[in-house]
């Protein structure tokens, strides 16, 4: 190596240029590096780029053992399958308008009978009820849950008014077994409340004088999945109780209400989300304060004229029980 050649090397070294060669990132053979291919963030050669393809859904490229029959990727195929993973969460999209107040329904659906074919059931189930999505659960023995886009509760009632005569049918063709077996839950957005009116929602959920009142509601028990503890209101909206009560304040963007007995009856489903909505805006009346209890809600509730929203399946429901509590 002359002199010349030397003063070359150490002039593109200290310019930064890149070396002239590296190595594939598959048979790990060296190549020039103005030869090299990217692809799926891999250093590839001329002879092992033939082992990917792109993915006809995200146009990304993806080796071809992880593409299907029709070239696409595993990621795109999971994101299609009808039933998500437990972790599944997509950004939420919001549905409605005329109140502030968004509701977020989780329905676990269990089956008595394996013979089902569980994605073809959540398929059909996501066809009528196209803003829901359909997610694994680890307490559904076999089945899935239903969960919903955070939608108002006008949404919710027009969205299941439209889909009834085929949820009915669904119904009548599987035989699901949710009560006593699987919960309702009811997410309310954070942003409805100020601070001090999520503390006397969490207050009210607590409140020992409830919860026969909150077990009445819930159609079932209060026990190990939602406890009635009383106090530590400050630990409960800092995220530092566990998420099984009565109210789990632990969501960042929400409120989770859990008192509900599984059901898969429409009648149920609305009566435990007009309830939410009820809850969550007598809270905001300036006569609530945080020693009210039940009684003070149903004044509120069954009083004539009735609050704006109209809440006739909970109103009714209470009149038929209101000797349980």
């Amino acid at each position: 190596m002359n002199s010349a050649d030397t003063e070359s090397g150490r002039s593109n070294a200290n310019r930064g240029l890149a070396p002239l060669t590296c190595s594939c990132g598959r048979c790990g053979r060296p190549l020039a590096y103005e030869d090299r291919l990217m692809l799926a963030e891999l250093t590839v050669c001329d002879a092992c780029s033939d082992a990917f393809s792109l993915c006809v859904d995200c146009n990304a490229w993806t080796l071809l053992t992880e593409l299907d029959a029709e070239n696409s990727c595993s990621a795109c195929r999971q994101a299609t399958l009808p039933i998500q993973a437990y972790a599944y969460k997509p950004e939420p999209v919001f549905f409605g308008t005329g109140s502030k107040l968004f509701l977020g329904l989780e329905l676990e659906l269990n089956l008595e009978e394996r013979s089902c074919d569980l994605p073809t059931l959540a398929g059909a189930c996501l066809q009528i009820l196209p803003y829901c999505y359909a997610k694994k659960d680890r307490s559904i023995r076999y089945g899935f849950e239903l969960v919903s886009h955070p939608a108002t509760l006008n949404y919710h009632r027009t969205a299941w008014s439209q889909a009834l005569p085929a949820w009915n049918r669904i119904r009548q063709t599987h035989r699901f077994c949710c009560a006593g077996q699987t919960g309702i839950h009811v997410h309310l957005s954070k942003a409805f409340f100020s601070a001090a009116e999520l503390a006397k929602l969490v207050y009210f959920c607590n409140q020992p004088t409830n919860r026969d009142f909150l077990a009445a509601i819930g159609q079932r028990p209060l026990g190990h999945w939602s406890r009635s503890e009383a106090g530590g209101i400050k630990q409960a909206l800092s995220g530092e109780y566990d998420r099984y009560r009565v109210l789990n304040c632990n969501p960042a963007a929400t409120v989770e209400l859990r008192l509900f007995n599984g059901s898969e009856r429409w009648e149920d489903i609305l009566k435990n989300l007009e309830f939410a909505d009820a809850i969550g805006h007598w809270i905001k009346q300036p006569d609530c304060r945080p020693g009210c209890d039940y009684r003070h809600f149903l004044a509120w509730l069954l009083g004539n004229p009735q609050p704006s929203g109209g809440y006739a399946c909970l109103s009714d429901f209470i009149r038929q029980h209101i000797d349980l509590l």
